[in-house]
């Protein structure tokens, strides 16, 4: 498949050999969502009690036209051990925060089967697009696949992988068109 959906016809029903008659494959497909979680380094502090704090990172990945869009929820569990009330354990969440970045800033999307489970990993161009999500590291986040999810997971890589290709081809094509005009401006001719 070249990453286009339909064919331009002409009046008599023929192909037309022109790609600006050619509609873009994504525009026609879907947003593609895959649910996620990180798990985040847990802390232990004791004293007169015992206080053990768990974070984990929840959320959905989409390809939306040509951005992976993020929505993410940070949950935090505080248990405290005491030696005469024994244990409490309180809970809480985030806001939904929602995270867009720009399919042509993504340097790699990679899935992996692991043992324990798929990861994706997403490693952008620029420290910026991921400074507020816990758990990044350098442009980098790692995503933990439920397995059930992977089918759809696999789809999104091979789906942002195409938009990618068919931006570097729209990226190539404009610069082309740049230099024929800029030819046929110069005085040389």
């Amino acid at each position: 498949m070249t990453g286009w959906n339909t064919l331009g016809k002409t009046a008599n029903g023929a192909a037309s050999a022109s790609r600006r008659e050619l509609a873009p494959r994504h525009r026609m497909i879907a947003a593609i969502a895959v649910p996620f979680r990180t798990n985040l380094p847990s802390d232990w502090r004791s004293g007169k009690e015992v206080v053990f704090t768990e974070r984990q990172v929840h959320g959905i990945l989409k390809l939306t036209g040509d951005d992976l869009v993020l929505e993410i929820r940070v949950t935090e569990a505080i248990t405290k051990l005491s030696g005469s009330a024994g244990y409490v354990t309180d809970k809480t969440a985030s806001d939904v925060t929602e995270l867009a970045v720009p399919l042509d800033r993504v340097a790699a999307l990679r899935l992996k089967k692991w043992w324990w489970g798929p990861r994706l990993t997403i490693v952008t161009d620029s420290l910026r697009f991921f400074e507020d999500v816990p758990g990044s590291k350098q442009g980098r986040l790692d995503l933990r696949i439920a397995r059930r999810d992977l089918a759809m997971a696999e789809k999104l890589v091979t789906e942002a992988q195409i938009r990618l290709a068919d931006l570097s081809l729209r990226r190539v094509e404009g610069s082309l068109e740049d230099d024929i005009r800029r030819l046929g401006d110069s005085p040389d001719r």
